[in-house]
């Protein structure tokens, strides 16, 4: 009786500590504490067994919302033209751990429709070699946007890491 009192204090411990986890904006750790209650506590009629893997789904939807709005954001500033903004999103993506190799392949697809279609390494080589410096940084950026998210092996990326690297 007492090890399984002792056993059901631990699966009450870590559900609490997730809560409150979870509470203070620590997702990761909050996580743990759930995935510990189901380990503790594998009977799935069990309640803290299924407020925990309630909290763990919870959690991964919000996770998953949150990679979605970055990636919607830096589409939508890549169409918009503001390619700091769009650096700054798809970083964020980029270093977010849910993200997946669709998220990546769908900002590199992107990035390459823009730059065909508005001729982005064109119209930097042009404000660069006419030396309008007013437009520095937006030059910059759209090198350093091309660099990073343009394809592997796309032939345009090759001469913007050159220009990159002399602004």
């Amino acid at each position: 009786v007492l090890s399984r009192r002792h056993h059901w204090a631990r699966v009450v411990r870590s559900y609490e500590r997730g809560m409150q986890y979870f509470h203070e904006g620590q997702t990761k750790d909050a996580k743990e504490e759930f995935e510990r209650v189901l380990t503790l506590e594998p009977n799935a009629r069990n309640r803290f067994h299924v407020r925990a893997r309630d909290q763990i789904n919870h959690l991964i939807q919000s996770d998953a919302l949150g990679l979605e709005h970055k990636l919607r954001q830096g589409l939508r500033a890549l169409s918009t033209g503001d390619h700091a903004a769009a650096l700054k999103w798809f970083a964020e993506v980029r270093a977010d751990p849910n993200h997946r190799d669709r998220d990546l392949q769908k900002i590199r697809f992107a990035v390459d429709q823009k730059a065909k279609s508005g001729r982005l390494l064109a119209k930097a080589k042009d404000q660069l070699l006419h030396d309008r410096t007013e437009n520095f940084i937006e030059i910059r950026d759209t090198f350093k946007l091309l660099t990073i998210w343009l394809p592997q092996g796309h032939k345009d990326r090759k001469e913007c890491r050159k220009f990159l690297q002399t602004v």
